[in-house]
């Protein structure tokens, strides 16, 4: 899988300028040695679907580094940190990885539409 062309993605949906996110390219190699594992026989590297869901993986990863895991408690009262940031990335990334589910293989049980 085109390593660069995940970290360009990623980059777009973290947010993040280019040059300052270099440090995150192994992080995107990873994602992609990833979703390599698990790739059909005859499935495109090159699919813009996967190479968006390896970069999706990439970005969740990236946003759970990013978590500050800290809380407060104060008798009764507790304070933890908003994780509606996590859970949208991690939806993001659900929804990417689902757009590329035909090119995957899921390893398990499975139904899916074929043509006859």
């Amino acid at each position: 899988m085109d390593t660069e062309a995940i970290f360009n993605r990623f980059v777009r949906l973290a947010g993040l300028d280019a040059d300052g996110a270099e440090g995150w390219k192994p992080l995107c190699a990873a994602a992609a040695a990833r979703l390599a594992e698990r790739l059909l026989p005859g499935a495109d590297e090159a699919d813009e679907r996967l190479l968006l869901a390896a970069a999706g993986e990439a970005c969740y990863q990236y946003a759970l580094s990013r978590q500050n895991a800290q809380s407060i408690r104060v008798g009764d009262v507790s304070l933890s940190p908003a994780e509606d940031g996590l859970e949208g990335t991690r939806l993001l990334r659900d929804e990417l990885l689902a757009g590329a589910a035909g090119l995957l293989d899921c390893g398990c049980a499975s139904f899916r539409q074929v043509e006859a």
